[in-house]
């Protein structure tokens, strides 16, 4: 049952780096239709709100299933790393659908499918995450455990707080009626979606907090999933408000100035793609040999050494190379 869980771990890490670069080149072309991109043919909907409930409930029930079957179930530095986690998920698989459904005047459905998909991949991530803090992680008792810790929860905070403060925005504006219109101050004034900015962030946060391979696979799938989407929207935004909307907007990154109306790609879209594919090009030589270790190496061997080997190879710059839309609202 061990060699099989690990079997099971090691092929669901690789995946979430293989799905990565499909879903980025993917979403470049074809925008999931919901919110500002809804429309037919996408087969049977349901409710916004149930949507989101059930396709992101795995990261809350998979996770506190798992957990206990950890050998680091007992440890309190494992479930105080957990939780930031468990309380992100909390909140959108609970709360979030909420806000929805008392402020956003909305009656488009959410296309069962690409709820479906979003199950399947937080099923995925839900098993990474909760197996790595609960069990394979092996640095707790190391010393910079705390520091890790606490600066990662800090950029997470941060993250989150961006996030949650740009959702509020988005669904009173739908609360007030009349269409789309222009979101403007605070972060909306630097990009066009500070929700997915804080997403990363967090999920940047995140990574630093479990330094682990686990962790900046999912940092990578969020901006294999969101930077495409957000600059759909930034694109969307100067197609339907043209001279009014803001020409200094970035979609998702602040403060990467281009003429936006020389370009129908604002630079940091741009610069994300060509950081992501460099991303890929050097696993093409270096990370996915690691990455092939994992699944070569004998079994303890790697366990416990991947803490060491994600230590050596992750540095800052590897961070700067590198949830969902907010439906009915963005």
């Amino acid at each position: 049952m061990a060699l099989l869980d690990q079997s099971l771990f090691h092929y669901s890490l690789l995946s979430i780096y293989l799905i990565g670069p499909p879903t980025f080149i993917s979403l470049k072309f074809l925008q999931a239709p919901y919110g500002k991109h809804h429309r037919p043919g996408w087969g049977p909907t349901i409710s916004p709100p149930l949507a989101w409930i059930l396709m992101e409930s795995p990261t809350l029930w998979l996770t506190l299933l798992l957990f206990p079957y950890g050998q680091h179930f007992t440890n309190p530095k494992a479930l105080i790393l957990m939780s930031p986690f468990l309380f992100h998920y909390f909140h959108r698989t609970c709360i979030y659908p909420l806000r929805i459904y008392r402020n956003s005047k909305t009656t488009g459905g959410f296309p069962v499918s690409v709820a479906v998909m979003a199950f399947g991949f937080n099923l995925l991530n839900a098993y990474l995450q909760a197996r790595w803090v609960s069990h394979y992680k092996s640095d707790y008792d190391g010393g910079l455990f705390w520091w890790k810790f606490f600066g990662g929860l800090v950029v997470f905070v941060w993250g989150m707080r961006i996030n949650t403060w740009a959702d509020g925005v988005l669904l009173g504006l739908k609360r007030e009626g009349g269409g789309y219109k222009v979101p403007r101050g605070g972060w909306f004034e630097l990009v066009s979606c500070p929700n997915y900015s804080g997403e990363i962030v967090e999920w940047l946060g995140w990574a630093v907090m479990t330094w682990s391979w686990a962790g900046f696979g999912f940092l990578l799938y969020t901006c294999a999933n969101l930077v495409p989407r957000a600059c759909a929207n930034h694109k969307w935004y100067l197609e339907k408000f043209r001279e009014d909307y803001p020409k200094n907007r970035k979609a998702v990154i602040p403060f990467l100035f281009k003429n936006q109306m020389q370009s129908n790609i604002p630079l940091d879209c741009v610069l994300t793609a060509q950081s992501l594919f460099r991303f890929v090009c050097t696993t093409e030589k270096g990370t996915q040999e690691s990455m092939t270790g994992l699944l070569q190496s004998p079994t303890e061997e790697l366990l416990h050494g991947t803490d060491k080997e994600f230590s050596i190879n992750m540095m800052p710059h590897k961070m700067m190379s590198s949830e969902n839309d907010n439906l009915g609202i963005q």
